[in-house]
Order: C-alpha cells, then sequence, then structure tokens
C-alpha cells in the first residue's frame, strides 16, 4: 500500500496544505514539499516501486500517512476503529481493491462489512 501513499501524499497535500483538515507543522510541511519536489508521477502505480518507498523513507512519512488514510489489522480490528470513525461522524469509507488478487481480498472483506453493519 506504499504506492497508495505516496500517490495520496502527492495529489492531496500539492496545494493548500493548511488547508486539509489535519494539523500541518512546519517540519511536516518541509518533509512532504521535499517528498513532492522529488516524487515522479510517472511511477504512481508501480507497486513495490523503490524511488517512492525510499521518498517515504527519506522524508519519514510512511507512518503519518497511513494513520490519515488506512485502517489496519484484524477483521474485529478493523470493525472496531470503523465503529469508531462511524461514532465521530464519517459516514462514507471507501475499501479500494490494490492487491493483485481481487477475488481472494474482496471475500477476506466480508466478516469486516458484516460486523459493521451493526451500527
Amino acid at each position: 500500500m506504499r504506492f497508495y501513499l505516496a500517490s495520496y501524499a502527492k495529489v492531496r497535500f500539492r496545494y493548500d496544505m493548511d488547508k486539509k483538515g489535519t494539523k500541518i507543522d512546519a517540519d511536516l510541511a518541509g518533509r512532504l514539499r521535499g517528498f513532492q519536489a522529488e516524487y515522479d508521477h510517472t511511477q504512481q502505480f508501480a507497486v513495490g516501486g523503490a524511488t517512492s518507498d525510499a521518498l517515504l523513507d527519506k522524508y519519514d512519512l510512511t507512518e503519518w500517512l497511513a494513520g490519515q488514510r488506512l485502517v489496519t489489522g484484524t477483521a474485529d480490528d478493523i470493525a472496531r476503529r470503523l465503529e469508531e470513525l462511524y461514532r465521530a461522524g464519517v459516514r462514507n469509507i471507501m475499501m479500494p481493491q490494490m492487491l493483485p488478487n481481487v477475488v481472494e481480498t474482496t471475500a477476506a472483506l466480508g466478516p469486516v462489512v458484516h460486523a459493521i453493519t451493526r451500527f
């Protein structure tokens, strides 16, 4: 999912990063700008792209970006986190299928979808 995070960092924070609904301090803003200056959009969807991965590491952005966009863990962990988000007012959740075996990963989402129908 690192390629997804890299693309998100480039698109989401390229303009008006202080108006995105999240706190961006001077250090983080500098790291995002450095990343954006070096990011190669032609490699945007290259899974395992060494360049994007190296930039995420160079600018220490992986964990912060993941915290902005991803809910991971066991089906129970994910359902718990989605319930927290729902109770906080979130109503639109997107579950992108970006892994190689779409049928298998879609089936694996079944327990999560079933768990969240209760709230």
